[in-house]
């Protein structure tokens, strides 16, 4: 009988942080399969500590799982300050959960590929949401979302405009077939 000594999930690590895997690259089918229905996957799903199904999810654009797992890791705690997350493997206040749970949260909202820069890859169209973010080739991203619509895109340098894909909405099928 196999030992497993922790509840990491390598299987993803190809997701992230190795972005293999992701959102307009080939056999982005492999990375929601072994998702959906690797054993491991399925057993240490969770959003404690350092965990990263946050993470996993909003890279493979996997709104609703995305949603729910920022939701729990970003939760407040229990505790007199509301970011003292924690114990989850290691102490108390653990800030490993805001640290994934940000990264997530980025995710969610602006992901790239090549030139390419989508917008709310995994975004809920419901939640209203104003950002600024830095992409690569010295790029700023800022996007106001409000009742399901676009009122504010600003991308400097101006030419990068040409590179934004907005994937609000989209079916993960969609998604899939981004080339």
């Amino acid at each position: 009988m196999e030992r497993i000594n922790n509840t990491e999930v390598p299987q993803l690590y190809p997701v992230y942080p190795w972005k293999i895997y992701g959102l307009g690259k080939p056999d982005l089918e492999t990375a929601i399969n072994t998702w959906k229905y690797d054993t491991d996957a399925l057993k240490f799903r969770s959003h404690i500590g350092w965990k990263q199904d946050n993470i996993f999810a909003a890279r493979l654009g996997l709104t609703e799982e995305a949603a729910k797992y920022n939701l729990l890791k970003m939760a407040n705690s229990d505790r007199r300050f509301p970011a003292f997350w924690g114990p989850g493997f290691d102490w108390v206040p653990d800030h490993n959960w805001g640290g994934s749970g940000m990264i997530g949260m980025q995710e969610m909202l602006l992901q790239t590929n090549g030139d390419t820069i989508y917008i709310f890859p995994a975004w809920p169209a419901s939640w209203d949401v104003h950002f600024k973010l830095h992409a690569p080739k010295n790029t700023t991203v800022e996007v106001q979302l409000e009742k399901g619509k676009v009122t504010l895109l600003k991308v400097f340098p101006k030419e990068r405009e040409k590179d934004i894909v907005n994937l609000l909405g989209k079916s993960l099928t969609e998604k899939t077939d981004l080339k």
